[in-house]
């Protein structure tokens, strides 16, 4: 498929993971500029790289895929009380600094332990009109979070 989607650099900067129209992701290694392998083709909005790990997350519908592991393994992130209808996609997703804390976007923004899925303390955010973030990011300590909007943006913390 035709590249032009979203891209992920590790945190050292060895690797860089590019997401193409087709829903594939494929892993490069960033000084031989040649591909390490590609994921399973799942639509994907965002694709990053946990800190200090070898893990990659991607958005899988309501949940989220952590790969490359010995066995890829979904992380469940309840983004939103239970519904009839179907659950919000993750759109964006950004990892704390330390990658002890996985920040998501599905909905209005949400932090999970990126181990165990479980909801982390989070500061509140206030999207007009419950707008879904469609960006996230942490600053370079952790410290706070800008979040932007089809129609409004912040930074808390």
């Amino acid at each position: 498929g035709a590249y032009g989607g979203r891209v992920g650099l590790s945190h050292d900067g060895g690797r860089l993971a590019v997401s193409d129209s087709d829903g594939r992701v494929t892993v490069y290694d960033t000084r031989a500029r040649l591909p390490l392998g590609t994921s399973v083709r799942r639509p994907t909005g965002a694709v990053a790289f946990r800190p200090h790990s070898d893990e990659l997350v991607l958005p899988d519908g309501d949940a989220v895929l952590l790969q490359p592991t010995p066995a890829p393994r979904h992380v469940p992130v309840p983004s939103a009380p239970p519904t009839l209808g179907p659950q919000p996609q993750v759109r964006c997703l950004d990892f704390h600094p330390t990658g002890d804390a996985l920040l998501v976007g599905s909905g209005l923004p949400a932090v999970y332990h990126p181990a165990t899925g479980k909801p982390l303390p989070a500061p509140g955010f206030a999207a007009e009109g419950g707008e879904e973030a469609t960006q996230l990011r942490y600053s370079a300590d952790g410290g706070l979070i800008a979040y932007g909007c089809r129609h409004s943006f912040g930074v808390v913390g």
